[in-house]
């Protein structure tokens, strides 16, 4: 029996760039919900470091630092990245 490997659905933004974050990934939730913003440890690609790009993927939050100047976000890493 094959495993089903659920991903999430995000929104590649550059919105929090000027205040030190570089590229994050907006992970929308409910509409009473706030967004969950991720901030990917490894740099995505270039294919996919677009913003607005509709990206699906996996991950797993990071005990890692956060990035100088950053507020915003959780600090993940990301696998399993696709458009689909």
């Amino acid at each position: 029996m094959a495993t089903v490997s659920l991903k999430t659905k995000g929104v590649v933004s550059h919105k929090y760039r000027s205040s030190g974050c570089s590229t994050v990934v907006i992970v929308a939730k409910d509409a009473d919900e706030e967004p969950m913003v991720l901030i990917p440890i490894e740099a995505l690609s270039k294919g996919w470091d677009k913003d607005g790009q509709v990206i699906y993927f996996n991950y797993t939050l990071s005990r890692i630092r956060m990035p100088e100047g950053c507020s915003t976000g959780l600090p993940s890493v990301l696998s399993n990245i696709s458009m689909k």
